[in-house]
């Protein structure tokens, strides 16, 4: 054995008493017409979040012989939470009244415990490297969640102050998920001296998920597809470079939104498609640009008319998309990036009038500039701004209320310096500089107010 290198790791988090701000819904399914005040909680101080959870595994990297390696890992996370909750403003009209409901959770708990392995044989020649790879993937993941008791905190008012005690909550029954996973691929690669390169892959997904609701009881689901991909790239002439790829995936796709008759449930997860083709030029040495067309289709997951939130459908998704990343000086560092999307939901609801075609929360283009000064004469400190831009979004199913389009701006000083022998930095971020309030979607018809102007001060040190 020539190579043996391994790589554990280990990361805790524990989060304590993080206020669980209220979600806003208005009778029309509209944003409220004004914004509540800022800076306070208007909520009981038992509605708050507290958990922990747990990351570790270990990364393996075995040469086993000239030409064949092995490499593996295997992961372990859990989160537990101990109180969780959130509140509903209902109803809430022009002068800030509205209905306000409290939900608390019992304690909940995830856990996936995750392992790949992949045995690689390398090959070169004179014109070309060849690489095959033989992959093992396998997931095992639990979920208890589910059984909120609900309070009904009658008419309230922007500002008001709520100090009731904390009640005996009557929790409901919990719902179980358990997923098993297992992946078998075999994958192909070449990488010729004149700079293509193509890759081809396929794998065997064996995907089986049981489930016990409170509202629809046990049940369990098998599905066993074959996922493949390919991807190439051509350096056509030197400094420019044509790739293309088609992509099928699984993937897990998040839970139901707070105002989803059924808050919290994991989304099953969702065969995805993708394909992409594009050009990379290199425009100086120290600058790139890359541009290329893509389409993704994906189940379409929003509200149905009862409130649950469910497959309603596919979004197929074609659009553009550009990248500049890089130095335009010594000094001076540039990623900027933009998409032109044109996302459409399909389906049987679609053609009978009841979901809309533009999927909610989806816009139609979407840009960021960041710009980072490495100030001369100030060895370690540099300044940097970034702007995010996200055009108009449906809002509702129906996509009877959009949002706007927002633009934010963040800014930001850092100095890198040594600290007892050690790499150190100091980092002053102002976030949302133009202090820009608007209403964020958490869901379809669901709102909350982004953040102002905030400022954070962080020291890091690598050790």
């Amino acid at each position: 054995m020539e190579r043996l290198r391994r790589l554990p790791f280990w990361a805790r988090s524990v989060v304590r008493d993080d206020e669980a701000g209220p979600i806003y819904l208005t009778a029309d399914g509209a944003p409220p017409a004004t914004l509540p005040p800022e800076g306070r909680f208007d909520g009981p101080d038992w509605v708050y979040y507290s958990g922990r959870g747990t990351l570790f595994g270990t990364l393996l990297d075995v040469e086993l012989a000239r030409g064949w390696t092995l490499r593996a890992g295997a992961f372990d996370s859990s989160w537990a939470d101990r109180r969780s909750g959130g509140q509903l403003a209902l109803d809430v009209d022009a002068e800030g009244r509205y209905r306000q409901i409290a939900f608390v959770n019992p304690p909940s708990a995830f856990r996936s415990r995750s392992g790949e392995a992949r045995l690689s044989w390398e090959a070169r020649g004179e014109h070309a490297t060849h690489r095959l790879h033989a992959s093992l993937r396998a997931k095992h993941r639990r979920q208890r969640y589910d059984g909120a008791a609900e309070i009904d905190l009658g008419p309230r008012r922007w500002g008001d102050r709520i100090d009731l005690p904390e009640p005996d909550f009557a929790f409901g029954a919990q719902s179980r998920d358990a997923v098993r996973q297992t992946g078998l691929g075999l994958a192909w690669e070449t990488r010729w001296r004149n700079g293509a390169q193509l890759a081809v892959g396929a794998q065997r997904v064996d995907d089986e998920k049981s489930v016990d609701r409170t509202d629809t009881g046990a049940a369990q689901t098998r599905s066993r597809p074959t996922l493949g991909y390919a991807n190439g790239a051509w350096q056509v002439r030197p400094g420019w470079v044509v790739f293309g790829s088609a992509t099928q995936g699984l993937e897990e796709s998040g839970i139901a939104p707070q105002n989803a008759v059924n808050r919290g449930q994991p989304v099953p997860a969702i065969r995805t498609k993708q394909f992409e083709a594009g050009v990379r030029h290199a425009l100086t040495p120290q600058l790139t640009l890359i541009a290329g067309a893509f389409q993704l289709e994906k189940p379409y997951f929003s509200l149905d008319a009862g409130n649950r939130f469910t497959a309603l459908g596919q979004i197929a998704t074609r659009g553009v998309e550009f990248s500049l990343v890089g130095s335009l000086h010594p000094r001076l560092s540039l990623v900027a990036g933009a998409v032109i999307a044109d996302p459409r939901v399909e389906g049987p609801d679609v053609a009978a009038g009841l979901v809309g075609q533009d999927p909610v929360g989806f816009p139609r283009r979407k840009g960021l500039l960041s710009l980072d000064w490495r100030v001369p004469g100030m060895d370690g400190f540099s300044i940097d701004i970034g702007i995010d831009h996200r055009g108009a979004i449906a809002a509702t199913t129906d996509n009877a209320v959009r949002l706007p389009s927002r633009t934010r701006v963040d800014l930001g000083a850092r100095h890198a310096f040594t600290w007892h022998g050690h790499d150190a930095a100091l980092r002053l971020g102002i976030g949302n500089a133009l202090d820009q309030r608007v209403y964020a979607l958490e869901g379809p018809g669901a709102y909350s107010p982004e953040d102002g102007r905030s400022a954070e001060l962080v020291l890091s040190v690598d050790w």
